[in-house]
């Protein structure tokens, strides 16, 4: 295959225009076909042959040129034929009939109506014309019917589209009048009713398909025509009629509902249903979707049912209910007289749920909130397509939506009735401080509900915006409670974090002192030093601050910034580095001692005192805080309990701290032994002295 040259498009072939075929019967030894552009099947060639004969068993005047519609058998072609009565005929009542087969493609079109017009009388055409195709131009988008008609298709529409099954008859005079009252009729069907309706409009005796007999006849008024039930059961209402005649006259929107609806059913009495809901519909401004839907599941309570008509009612964009409020919409098809009566497919629930979010969010979590799955709907669903209906799947449809649409200040609701969503939603949105400031406020039984139930705040990612959002909130110590629970010492080591930007009030530091186990593991590991400053505010007692040593308070200690200006956290430091060792432990050592002594010195902080008393015996009760802190100082220093630690004196900075550890380091004067107080002729000298001395001059 070569390609075409440089610089030209290859045409791509169009469709072609569909041709009409046909056929012409009259009289050669009897009536039969005389000409006709394609071969027929043979059940539709018995067909053509009967019904292309005359309507009766003798002509009637007013009669000629009848019109007669059918579908054939095979299904390839819809019949549209004129009959004419033959002069100079061998015998009476002899006819002639041009048929056009019109393909099922053109059924679609929106008139068919001008095709009459293609029907020629043979006595004035070349009957080799008849054994070629037609071409069938565009025909206009509709075709409206004379005014002077509408009495008469008022009377033959009431009782045509009734609940009556059979045939309906009509008199009048003009074969022109009842061709054009026919071919009306026909025109303004959707095109499957169109392909299957049967109508003749000189009919002088009943007709009858293989299988049925005719939809319409229309007979001559002099005819023998039966007169068609009278009773008023049978007959459609007023209203019906007004609108599909009207419609009959000026062409309108109506016409172009019923093409899309059309595919429903091949039934003319659906056209009642149709109309009423088309009515009931648009009766409205906006249209009342809440009666137009439950009318509409009473009379097709299949969802598989009417499908057509539920999807252009329910269509967003240009349905029949679109100018309706979309809360209101999805109220309706979401209620239990619908819900379960309409395929998901054809109700566009996720388009009016959006839609409505857009006008009132709190409508759709209202919805979501009440939506449940009908246990008795499957049943319903099974039958045809075995696609859900709307109660089965307007949970997930709505909980998508509101995943995707949700703002953190609809969180409370969501938490109502929906727990695994509202998780999802924080989980969605883990690094988002609003959601998480939503869920510390929630009312105690939400937020006690997802984090129990849901299974919240037990990881990482989870407890660090979770404690943020709560140190932020009133009631968030009670709630860090509930969270340290699940969570362990995970949870005191994100409050660490989360304090350590901001200064912690009393009631955090009591939470976080309460669990001194969990203290003790959360400060395992690498902590900022402002965190270990936070957990030094709230360690519990001075044996919890030593027992943990110098590794867990090793970030606090380098940053003296941070100790040197909260007493309390020094008094942490001097109690953990009190008995270890090492450059650091001593540098803090000496470091806090100093700031303590200060403090001290002018009686302030009782909080640092209280956590250090137990550690500053006295065998007096001694009052002086100084003191006692350069007593334990002293003996840390000299070696009372463990190796000396002499070096210590150089990093006391000289003054008032340095000058109390030195007197007490000075020898003590026995008072018991005075005797050999006086043999040695002066104090005796203490262990370190000699230490000391060499340090620096005494």
């Amino acid at each position: 295959m070569t390609s075409p040259p440089a610089g030209q498009r290859r045409s791509v072939p169009s469709e072609p225009e569909p041709v009409v075929h046909q056929v012409l019967h009259g009289y050669d030894q009897g009536h039969r076909m005389l000409a006709g552009s394609r071969v027929l099947h043979d059940e539709d060639l018995r067909l053509i042959d009967r019904l292309s004969d005359a309507s009766g068993q003798r002509p009637s005047p007013g009669n000629d040129g009848y019109l007669t519609g059918y579908p054939l058998p095979s299904g390839e072609a819809y019949a549209l034929a004129r009959t004419w009565y033959m002069g100079a005929a061998p015998r009476p009542n002899v006819v002639w009939t041009h048929t056009l087969l019109v393909p099922p493609v053109m059924m679609r079109r929106p008139s068919l109506a001008g095709l009459a017009a293609l029907l020629r009388h043979p006595d004035h055409t070349d009957r080799e014309q008849f054994r070629a195709p037609l071409a069938v131009p565009p025909p206009p988008v509709s075709i409206g019917t004379d005014p002077d008609l509408a009495a008469d298709l008022a009377a033959v529409i009431a009782r045509l589209y009734g609940r009556s099954p059979k045939e309906v008859w009509f008199a009048a005079d003009l074969v022109d009048r009842r061709n054009d009252l026919c071919l009306a009729l026909w025109d303004q069907q959707w095109p499957r009713l169109r392909s299957a309706f049967a109508f003749c409009a000189g009919a002088l005796e009943a007709r009858q398909l293989a299988d049925r007999p005719f939809d319409l006849l229309c007979g001559p008024g002099g005819a023998a025509v039966p007169a068609g039930p009278d009773s008023s059961q049978d007959e459609i209402p007023s209203e019906v009629v007004r609108v599909l005649v009207a419609d009959l006259i000026d062409p309108g929107p109506l016409r172009e509902y019923l093409r899309v609806v059309g595919p429903d059913s091949s039934r003319r009495r659906i056209m009642t249903l149709f109309v009423e809901t088309y009515l009931q519909a648009v009766a409205d401004n906006p249209p009342n979707a809440s009666a137009t839907l439950q009318r509409l599941a009473r009379r097709a309570p299949r969802p598989t049912s009417m499908r057509q008509l539920k999807r252009h009612l329910l269509t967003p964009t240009d349905g029949l209910l679109s100018a309706a409020p979309a809360t209101a919409v999805l109220r309706s098809v979401l209620s239990p007289a619908v819900a379960g009566h309409v395929l998901a497919v054809d109700a566009a629930l996720a388009g009016w749920a959006a839609r409505a979010w857009q006008e009132d969010p709190e409508v759709v979590l209202t919805s979501l909130l009440t939506a449940t799955a009908d246990p008795a709907v499957p049943a319903l669903a099974s039958v045809g397509t075995g696609k859900p209906t709307v109660a089965q799947v307007a949970p997930n449809v709505l909980v998508e939506l509101v995943a995707q649409q949700a703002m953190p200040l609809h969180l409370g609701r969501i938490a109502e009735r929906n727990v695994s969503l509202a998780v999802d939603l924080l989980h969605h949105h883990v690094s988002d401080p609003a959601w998480w400031s939503e869920w510390a406020r929630l009312p105690e039984v939400s937020f006690e509900t997802l984090l129990v139930e849901g299974s919240l705040a037990r990881t990482a990612a989870e407890l660090r915006p979770a404690t943020a959002a709560l140190v932020r909130v009133p009631e968030g110590v009670p709630r860090w409670r509930s969270v340290r629970e699940v969570s362990g010492a995970e949870a005191v080591r994100e409050l660490l974090h989360a304090l350590a930007a901001q200064a912690p009030t009393t009631a955090w530091t009591a939470a976080i002192s309460e669990r001194p186990d969990l203290l003790a593991k959360a400060l395992t590991g690498p902590r900022t030093a402002k965190e270990v400053a936070v957990a030094a505010d709230a360690a519990p007692d001075a044996q919890f601050a030593s027992d943990q040593g110098m590794t867990a308070w090793r970030a606090l200690a380098a940053r003296r910034t941070l100790w040197s200006s909260v007493p309390r956290r020094a008094a942490v430091l001097f109690a953990a580095a009190l008995a270890d060792s090492g450059d650091l432990a001593d540098t803090t050592f000496a470091g806090t001692y100093q700031v303590l002594y200060e403090t001290f010195a002018v009686g302030a902080d009782d909080d640092a005192w209280d956590f250090l008393e137990p550690l500053l015996p006295s065998k007096h009760d001694d009052w002086d805080r100084c003191r006692r802190l350069a007593r334990v100082t002293a003996r840390a220093i000299g070696g009372k309990q463990r190796a000396p630690r002499p070096a210590m004196i150089h990093l006391i900075p000289e003054g008032p701290a340095r000058d109390a550890v030195l007197e007490e380091l000075k020898p003590k004067e026995d008072k018991h032994d005075r005797s050999a107080s006086s043999a040695q002729k002066g104090p005796v000298p203490h262990p370190l002295e000699t230490i000391l001395k060499s340090i620096w001059p005494w």
